[in-house]
């Protein structure tokens, strides 16, 4: 989580990226992780676009995701697929 200097009324931008992450770990759509967080899911969908929330909702996030089991990492290495062409790719 990072300030944003161009966000008003002390409201913080996530960082997407880490957002996603976090959701795909633990199997979560974003409509989910809204309906776990008590949001709707437009908060959610703004946060994964990098748009600025306020920290009851930073909160609320961080609650449901802290509440869900994130899958083991070893499972996640035998589901990732890497596409040809992307970086890291070897085929």
């Amino acid at each position: 989580m990072r300030s944003n200097p161009n966000s008003r009324g002390g409201q913080l931008a996530l960082d997407p990226t880490e957002l996603r992450r976090a959701m795909a770990r633990r199997g979560l759509l974003a409509r989910d992780l809204a309906l776990l967080a008590g949001l709707a899911p437009a908060t959610v969908s703004g946060a994964l676009h990098g748009r600025p929330v306020t920290a009851p909702t930073v909160a609320r996030l961080a609650k449901a995701l802290a509440a869900t089991e994130p899958v083991p990492l070893d499972v996640l290495d035998h589901l990732l697929v890497v596409a040809s062409g992307a970086p890291g790719a070897t085929g």
